[in-house]
């Protein structure tokens, strides 16, 4: 009786998690993090580790769906930041140092990411915002002033810089990304230093203290328009790129499977349209990876 009793609480185990919604997490990016995922490649040792952390900085670009805005599926490793040692106890320390690796590792692994930029996290009660680079780097910027309209860089200045290689500019320094809290909160509005303007809109609570947000489009420097669906559950479903007045579909990034598991992505559909005052033309072509 008692194994029965204990194979239906497996069974009825997986049928919970099944269907169930992985639970986001959002981590801060460490000093030792931030130095590495902004390493100008050039400068990495044999062209994989950041001299400034010793952490290997990955990065793969899979797929580039070519149009008038091409659209480009890459990859981001985003190493953990290990810590020098974990905390001492007076009997079996090699087991508690593999226990805390293991929690250690379950908060603040990321592994390999797809635009780690596409989700924002909004905690009310700090007004802090946790915002992702494209790069992977992850920062805390805090609202003030009336109706919020001041962000400041909440989190430590260590590891940033306002030079790329060689070459010092603001617009290699993070601290002058601006954010703004628009529409009574359902929507943020980010302004990044190269020019790139992205729009967030407000997905629902990721816990009883914090607001998942969404990038719903974001503004090229050139003017044209990168727009990104998601399914009901918040996962990435398909990429556009459009003309500044997003009247015209240059091409569409469509993965046929989950882009957050890194490993399976099977189809890709590309459409380019050739517009101009008397028809409009367009070309479809199919890629199977």
């Amino acid at each position: 009786m008692r194994y029965l009793i204990a194979l239906a609480c497996c069974f009825l185990a997986t049928y919970a998690f099944s269907d169930e919604e992985a639970k986001e997490e959002f981590f801060l990016s460490t000093p030792e993090q931030v130095a590495s995922l902004s390493s100008e490649p050039s400068y990495l040792v044999g062209g994989l580790i950041s001299p400034l952390s010793g952490l290997p900085v990955l990065r793969q670009t899979d797929l580039v769906v070519n149009g008038a805005q091409r659209i480009i599926l890459s990859r981001t490793y985003i190493p953990p930041y290990m810590p020098c040692s974990f905390i001492k106890k007076k009997h079996n320390q090699k087991e508690w140092d593999k226990y805390s690796l293991y929690e250690h590792l379950d908060h603040h692994y990321k592994g390999w990411q797809f635009y780690p930029h596409l989700k924002l996290q909004y905690t009310p009660c700090l007004k802090e915002v946790l915002l992702t680079d494209p790069n992977g780097m992850s920062l805390d910027f805090r609202f003030s002033g009336p109706n919020y309209s001041v962000a400041t860089l909440a989190s430590s200045s260590y590891g940033l810089s306002n030079a790329f290689g060689d070459t010092p500019s603001g617009k290699y320094d993070p601290r002058n990304t601006r954010v703004f809290y628009e529409d009574n909160g359902n929507k943020i509005t980010v302004y990044a230093t190269d020019g790139t303007v992205r729009f967030y809109y407000k997905k629902g609570w990721t816990s009883e203290t914090a607001l998942l947000y969404l990038l719903e489009k974001e503004i090229l420097p050139n003017g044209k328009v990168l727009k990104y669906h998601y399914t009901d559950r918040g996962q990435p479903n398909y990429v556009e790129s459009l003309d500044p007045k997003e009247r015209f579909v240059y091409s569409i990034c469509d993965p046929s499977s989950n882009l957050g598991s890194g490993i399976s992505y099977s189809i890709f559909i590309s459409i380019c349209w050739l517009c101009d005052c008397r028809s409009c033309n367009w070309s479809a072509s199919l890629w199977k990876v």
